[in-house]
């Protein structure tokens, strides 16, 4: 209705009703009512499984749902998800498997259904559509036809298992290694490296080379020129797709000390799964030349003009720590932040290894010393140096005037810079040494971390630390302890992930969603830490692990408070896949737990779909 309700009437003359009104936030654009669950479950016909469902789709992108008592029309167990920014309409469809399902259309498709007993919607990847509705044929048995603008869409669901992400692939040269987006042009910088890696030149060398022997075999005279796409690694005979040959013609693996390293500008926003051509830039390497890192970096020496810097290391062995000669790389952009052009290099002593903007100049981290650089006309100019790090500097944090320092093997290191001495002062560091993997600052006197072995942690400046460094204590004043020592941060949060982090971030990944820390691991799985809010919660995830702990031991017999602390304590962490095996529950076995809590079933489902919801 226009002033923001709807309202539910019986049309069974056996049970009627009067209407029933229901307040909403904003005006409803869509309606869909829905049958959900299973009636034959544990072997018997039970009816009391399958519930109606009314889904509520605002101009907002807001999609409101709940369950519908078909007695009295009252509206249980309410609950909302962000599906976009514009209004939703609702289409009902089935899927190859006879799957009941409904598409939302939003700034984005999604697809909403029920897998082991919960509800899912999942992003699908395709360009937001117009109109949808169920489509089958011999060739698509179960698909959705839909319009985007003048084009119709078949869509075709292979699998539905309650994956949360759709994803587009777009073939690179090498190994991802970073990743940044232009501030102001929104284009995707991407940092590639392989050791022992083919480069341009190699690979065109060893495609012509076996060219030319194919061409002696068959006596022929006759030479052709082997082109290769920039990206897809495609080779082409006189302008005709040779892919079938080019699988048997593979580059020749550089020697020790080699390296193939490229830089990619690209445009999400035209990556698509039929275009891929959103490639503005690559910028290759020398076969000598490993880049370790870069970031972007506004001079104030040159208008707050934003320059790419890249940290370059040369002759770079893995299985060697012996110094090698390092550079830094300074770019600009032009033509709208589509292109790159070198500035200039600046030779170092060491590889850098980690580079940061800090107040319109240029930090690094070249071996043990940690320095800032501003930017001259030739080169970078050195400002002032910190030598007192004890391996090796892989990642720098910046927040106004304070700096965390990762160490290879010695955790992080908090640091401040001293404008009056023009110096880099610590003041505080880790109790344990950590080999480090990744890390991301939540705040300017928290990082959360994960090293070589699993571990995820949190750690955080004392408060008393924090609060002197705020009033403008120096750091020689509070760096010591009473014993001799240097301050020691506060491990807040210890948890074993079972895998290597490799990268991690902080993302709100849903439109009304609550701020996460996303970890990539080494084996392509992605892992999500929600902050917890409240105490309510806390204690209800608390005591439901607890509960679950109890009902699904782990098929090796292990404990599984002893496999999330396998290195350290367990400390300040919730097992949410754990949490989530109680949908997968029989409903006798809910009951059970619920009563067990003292909660009430029905709410106990709501608050951990909410809790979801706040992640996907």
């Amino acid at each position: 209705m226009a002033d923001s309700t709807i309202r539910i009437s019986s049309l069974n003359s056996r049970e009627v009703f009067p209407p029933v009104v229901k307040k909403l936030p904003d005006i409803a654009s869509s309606i869909c009512l829905e049958y959900f669950g299973n009636p034959f479950t544990e072997g018997e016909t039970n009816f009391e499984n399958v519930f109606l469902q009314i889904c509520v789709g605002q101009n907002s992108g807001l999609m409101l749902r709940g369950n519908l008592d078909v007695t009295n029309g009252a509206f249980l167990n309410p609950r909302s998800h962000s599906l976009g920014n514009r209004p939703i309409k609702f289409f009902r469809v089935k899927l190859h498997d006879n799957t009941k399902a409904m598409v939302a259309l939003s700034s984005r498709t999604w697809l909403c259904y029920e897998a082991v007993k919960q509800f899912h919607s999942t992003p699908l990847g395709c360009p937001p559509l117009q109109f949808g509705c169920f489509f089958t044929s011999s060739s698509v048995p179960g698909g959705i036809a839909s319009i985007h603008k003048n084009t119709l869409h078949i869509l075709s669901i292979d699998r539905m298992n309650g994956v949360a992400f759709s994803q587009i692939t777009l073939p690179l040269r090498h190994t991802p290694r970073h990743s940044l987006i232009h501030p102001i042009h929104k284009t995707l910088i991407i940092l590639e490296s392989d050791h022992k890696g083919s480069t341009a030149s190699n690979v065109s060398s060893s495609t012509s080379s076996s060219s030319s022997s194919s061409l002696a075999v068959n006596d022929s005279k006759q030479r052709s020129m082997m082109e290769i796409d920039e990206i897809g690694g495609k080779s082409t005979e006189n302008g005709i797709n040779n892919s079938q040959g080019q699988n048997n013609v593979l580059p020749i693996p550089g020697m020790s000390g080699t390296w193939g390293s490229c830089i990619h500008i690209i445009d999400p926003n035209l990556l698509t799964a039929e275009n891929k051509k959103c490639v503005y830039e690559l910028v290759e390497f020398e076969p000598n030349e490993a880049v370790l890192n870069f970031c972007l970096c506004s001079f104030s020496e040159r208008n707050n003009d934003i320059y790419l810097c890249v940290g370059v290391a040369q002759n770079l062995k893995i299985l060697q720590r012996t110094p090698c000669i390092g550079m830094i790389k300074v770019y600009k952009f032009e033509q709208g932040g589509k292109k790159l052009v070198l500035e200039h290099s600046t030779l170092t002593d060491d590889s850098p290894t980690a580079l940061a903007q800090f107040q319109g100049r240029l930090l690094v981290g070249v071996g043990k010393s940690l320095r800032i650089y501003d930017i001259g006309k030739q080169k970078l100019l050195k400002q002032c140096e910190n030598k007192n790090f004890k391996t090796k500097i892989i990642s720098i944090h910046v927040e106004k005037d304070r700096i965390i320092v990762g160490d290879i093997s010695q955790s992080f290191t908090f640091c401040q810079y001293q404008k009056e001495t023009n110096s880099l002062e610590i003041f505080a560091e880790d109790n344990f040494p950590r080999w480090l993997t990744a890390s991301c600052l939540l705040d300017s006197d928290t990082i959360a971390g994960a090293d070589k072995f699993g571990n995820f942690f949190v750690l955080s400046l004392p408060p008393d630390v924090s609060e002197q460094m705020d009033i403008g204590a120096l750091p020689s004043q509070i760096k010591w302890t009473s014993n001799g020592e240097i301050k020691k941060l506060d491990l807040l949060v210890h948890s074993y992930s079972g895998d290597l982090i490799t990268s991690m971030t902080k993302a709100v990944l849903v439109n009304g969603g609550h701020e996460v820390i996303v970890c990539g691991t080494i084996s392509g799985a992605l892992i999500s830490f929600l902050p917890i809010t409240t105490r309510s919660d806390f204690e209800f995830l608390t005591g439901l692990e607890i509960q679950m702990r109890q009902e699904c031991p782990p098929l090796c017999g292990s404990d599984h408070l002893d496999y999330r602390g396998y290195y350290f304590a367990l400390k300040n962490v919730v097992d949410g896949n754990l949490c989530e095996q109680f949908f997968t529950f029989s409903d006798s076995k809910q009951n059970e737990i619920a009563s067990s809590m003292k909660n009430v079933l029905g709410q106990m489902k709501k608050t951990l779909e909410d809790i979801r919801s706040h992640v996907l």
